[in-house]
C-alpha cells in the first residue's frame, strides 16, 4: 500500500475516535481524498478478479468505510450511515473467505440494527436479524447484540418505561443517536395512542407517559404544539375534531381499496348458488 494513503487513513482514524464533537469539515475532506484515491487501487477494479494480491486494497478500503459509517453515526448522518453499511455488509460476509475478520463487525452491524429500530423499520429489523442469524449464527453468543435485542422486545411488548430504563443505562457512545431517535419514536406511538383514547387529559400524566421530566415543560410545550394539542391550565386538550375527521377520512380510503357493500353482494351470491 502507497504510505501517503496509510498516513491519510491513520489521520482520518484519529480524527474519527476522538471524543464528540467531530471536525467535520477535516473528516469530510479526508474521506473525499481517500476515496479517490481507491479508484486508482488495481486490486479494487470491479473488472479484475480478486487475488491475494488484492487482500491489502481490500483491508484498507473495508477500514475506511468502517470509519465512515462511525464518523456518520457521531455526526448524525443516517443516510451515510446507510449506504456504507451495506457496502461494509458485501466486504464482510461476500469476502468472509478471502478477508480476515475485523474487530469492528459487530458494532457495525449491531449500529445496523438499532438504528432500524430507532425508526420503528420493525419488519426490516426482524429481515436484519433473520440474515445475521443465518450467517453468524447464535446472537446472544456476542455481548454487542444485546441491547438492540432488549429494546425490540421491550418495543414490541409496550414496555415503554423499561425502555427508557435500558437507554439511560447503557454507556455505548455510539448507540446514543440512536437512542435519542427511538425515544422520540417511542413518545409519537405513546401520543398517537393517548390522543385516540381521551378527549383530555392532565399535564402530570402527559409528562409521565412521554418521559418528560425537565422543571420548565418546554420541551414538552414545543411537543404538544407540533401535534396541535392545546392547554388549559393544568390539563391538555387533544384536537379530537381533526382526530374524527382523520378518522372519517381513513374509513372513506378503506372502502375505496376494499368495495365492501359489493363484496358482500357477491359472497351471498356465490352462498346462494351454492345452496342449490
Amino acid at each position: 500500500m502507497d504510505k501517503n494513503l496509510v498516513q491519510k487513513l491513520d489521520e482520518l482514524r484519529t480524527l474519527v475516535m476522538k471524543p464528540s464533537p467531530l471536525d467535520s469539515q477535516s473528516i469530510q475532506s479526508l474521506i473525499i481524498q481517500l476515496k479517490i484515491a481507491c479508484t486508482t487501487l488495481p486490486g479494487l477494479d470491479p473488472s479484475t478478479p480478486f487475488t491475494s494480491n488484492s487482500t491489502p486494497e481490500f483491508l484498507f478500503v473495508r477500514e475506511l468505510y468502517e470509519l465512515i459509517v462511525i464518523s456518520s453515526v457521531k455526526l448524525h448522518d443516517f443516510i451515510t450511515f446507510e449506504r456504507h453499511v451495506s457496502y461494509l455488509k458485501s466486504l464482510y460476509f461476500d469476502y468472509s473467505s478471502h478477508l480476515e475478520s475485523s474487530s469492528n463487525t459487530h458494532l457495525i452491524l449491531s449500529l445496523n440494527l438499532m438504528n432500524l429500530l430507532s425508526q420503528n423499520r420493525i419488519a426490516e429489523f426482524h429481515t436484519e436479524l433473520e440474515f445475521l442469524v443465518k450467517s453468524i449464527g447464535n446472537l446472544d453468543s456476542f455481548p454487542m447484540y444485546q441491547f438492540p435485542l432488549e429494546l425490540e422486545q421491550f418495543l414490541m411488548d409496550g414496555s415503554y418505561q423499561r425502555i427508557l430504563k435500558c437507554i439511560k443505562e447503557q454507556n455505548m457512545e455510539l448507540f446514543d443517536p440512536f437512542c435519542t431517535i427511538l425515544v422520540e419514536t417511542v413518545r409519537d406511538e405513546i401520543a398517537t395512542c393517548i390522543e385516540k383514547a381521551y378527549d383530555v387529559v392532565s399535564i402530570s400524566y402527559v409528562k409521565s407517559v412521554l418521559f418528560y421530566d425537565d422543571p420548565d415543560d418546554v420541551n414538552l410545550m414545543h411537543f404538544c404544539k407540533d401535534r396541535e394539542w392545546t392547554f388549559d391550565q393544568n390539563t391538555v386538550h387533544f384536537n379530537a375534531s381533526k382526530r374524527h375527521h382523520n378518522d372519517h377520512n381513513q374509513m372513506i380510503l378503506f372502502d375505496e381499496i376494499i368495495p365492501t357493500v359489493q363484496m358482500m353482494k357477491r359472497t351471498i351470491c356465490y352462498a346462494t348458488e351454492l345452496e342449490r
